[in-house]
């Protein structure tokens, strides 16, 4: 990554700082972080040593798939529903803005969740390190699943209104995305699978 890439993501976060009303966002150090996929990714740490993160998506004119809007309404929607349940290690949403037309840009800032993603250390872990983390990552899901929400699919509905199950929702992504060689290739995978689907998800 170059150091003007760098310095334009961390000028973008200190905007949604500001955006948001952080009173002290021009003392907070900011810093570029990895993983962060579809979004921009910044660190953020206050004089306090509070430590917070900024995503930023990418600008709605960039390219992407037909099921690719708004994702960051969906990651905001996930984190605050999660949160309703105990022991589950979500990130608290502090401030959002989900417009992609606002006059800052959509952003989502939130608490940081410490640790260290579990591919980076893959190669040193036990293995009776690794039937503990997934006992662990199993009990998480499990408490998840206790979590109700109000449709399937994408809460920014890209494709339309939330489909009534999870076989419909996958099927529209599917008829939604204009390469027909990807469809192709997926869909007697996801047609031989909506049994599963239907009576499992």
């Amino acid at each position: 990554m170059s150091r003007q890439h760098e310095d334009g993501q961390v000028a973008a976060a200190s905007a949604a700082l500001k955006a948001a009303g952080v009173a002290d966002a021009d003392t907070a150090r900011c810093t570029p972080l990895s993983g962060g996929t579809y979004n921009t990714v910044v660190g953020v740490v206050f004089e306090d040593h509070r430590r917070w993160v900024v995503k930023i998506p990418p600008p709605p004119s960039a390219p992407g798939l037909s099921h690719e809007k708004e994702l960051l309404r969906g990651e905001v929607a996930f984190y605050t529903s999660a949160a309703t349940a105990p022991g589950i290690p979500v990130p608290t949403v502090l401030h959002s803005e989900l417009d992609p037309y606002a006059a800052g840009g959509p952003y989502l800032i939130s608490t940081l969740c410490p640790g260290r993603p579990w591919n980076g250390l893959s190669e040193t872990i036990r293995d009776d390190e690794r039937r503990r983390l997934r006992t662990e990552l199993g009990a998480v899901v499990a408490r998840l699943h206790t979590v109700a929400g109000t449709g399937f699919g994408y809460p920014a509905a890209p494709l339309g209104p939330p489909p009534a199950t999870w076989r419909q929702t996958l099927s529209g992504v599917i008829d939604g995305e204009r390469m027909s060689r990807t469809r192709k290739r997926v869909t007697p995978h996801l047609l031989a699978a909506v049994e599963t689907l239907d009576t499992h998800i």
